[in-house]
């Protein structure tokens, strides 16, 4: 069984104690949503679009791990409006990116291509 998708994506990712699995989706020219991707926590599965080239779907990958990795490990709370904000989610996205990046080999040949 592969690793990685069609377009070479992961198939799942760790976040923290928790495992996302990886879709990616095509173009849907009917689709109202405008997103290269989308991270659903509770279904803890991350839709990347592939129609947008490598570059693309490589920076959407890593965005919507980003949103992962705050959902996870942002101590703080995803809804906290605060004047350290800005930093709370750069602490737990470090955290959580250096986590996901050290737990997950084929994210990081995918990333680093």
């Amino acid at each position: 069984m592969s690793k990685s998708t069609a377009h070479g994506l992961p198939k799942s990712v760790k976040v923290g104690p928790l495992t996302y699995r990886i879709e990616e989706y095509g173009h849907n020219p009917a689709a109202e949503d405008r997103n290269f991707g989308r991270t659903d926590h509770l279904s803890q599965l991350i839709r990347v679009a592939t129609h947008h080239g490598e570059e693309r779907m490589r920076e959407t990958f890593l965005h919507e791990m980003l949103h992962a990795c705050r959902h996870v490990f942002d101590s703080a709370g995803e809804h906290v409006n605060s004047e350290h904000a800005e930093e709370n989610f750069v602490r737990s996205a470090a955290y959580g990116l250096a986590a996901v990046l050290a737990d997950n080999p084929d994210v990081r040949r995918f990333l680093l291509k």
